[in-house]
């Protein structure tokens, strides 16, 4: 993991093909296996939601999509105003995927404590997604 202020990097290798790690990040009945209900659409311009549970609804945004090389959304909309960029690289028959979540305001003691738990809770929901990968 890669932590730099008000920035969390994390890199994953999978053996699954592009396509299929694409498919598990985009295809919202997939994502919520591994993260969280929501109702995504792969669009750029589309608002969406992920139900966070006690935590509760985050309004997001799609910014980027590049099929099989690049997602990227807004986060937490109105609140922790957060960016999340998934990147998919090609690794031999697998896939390389880097995760970044930037754009926490450390100043602001919501946006510090979301940085701090969601510096430990990302990795988790990255062996999640592998996992998932796997079923």
């Amino acid at each position: 993991m890669n932590l730099q202020p008000g920035r969390i990097r994390l890199e994953i290798s999978l053996r699954h093909s592009p396509s299929k790690v694409w498919r598990i990040l985009t295809v919202p009945e997939k994502l919520e296996t591994w993260w969280a209900p929501n109702d995504f659409v792969a669009q750029v311009g589309k608002r969406f939601h992920f139900d966070m549970g006690p935590w509760g609804k985050q309004h997001c945004k799609v910014l980027v999509v590049d099929p099989e090389r690049k997602l990227a959304y807004t986060f937490a909309e109105g609140s922790l105003d957060t960016t999340v960029t998934w990147t998919l690289r090609p690794d031999g028959q697998g896939t390389l995927l880097e995760l970044v979540h930037e754009g926490f305001d450390l100043d602001s003691p919501m946006a510090k404590a979301a940085f701090d738990g969601m510096s430990n809770g990302w990795p988790e929901v990255l062996e999640r997604l592998a996992k998932t990968l796997e079923d």
